[in-house]
């Protein structure tokens, strides 16, 4: 997410946050990929009442596989493998983006 820090969507300036969409977009496209994953989730939280607990503008993106309750933790080992799939995803993603 942006090396300059804002607390939330409403600080970034809209050039700088076109660039941060960017790179989620990426993001999103390379879990779908590497994860085989039908669809995503893009969450944006702003404000403690709003459920934003770091504040420094960020994005989550979820793969989803339908309806899901509850939250899937991962192992130490499928962490590893996960990232290591992503990392790869997200390069190729960039790279064909150019």
């Amino acid at each position: 997410m942006p090396k300059r820090h804002y607390r939330d969507i409403t600080e970034i300036p809209s050039d700088e946050l076109c660039r941060v969409i960017r790179v989620t977009k990426a993001v999103a496209m390379a879990v779908i990929k590497a994860l085989n994953a039908p669809g995503v989730r893009i969450v944006q939280n702003n404000g403690a009442e709003a459920g934003q607990v770091i504040f420094h503008l960020h994005f989550h993106v979820i793969p989803m596989a339908g309806h899901v309750v509850g939250r899937h933790y991962l192992t130490e080992e499928e962490g590893r493998e996960v990232s290591e799939l992503l990392s790869k995803a997200v390069k190729e993603v960039l790279s064909s983006m150019g």
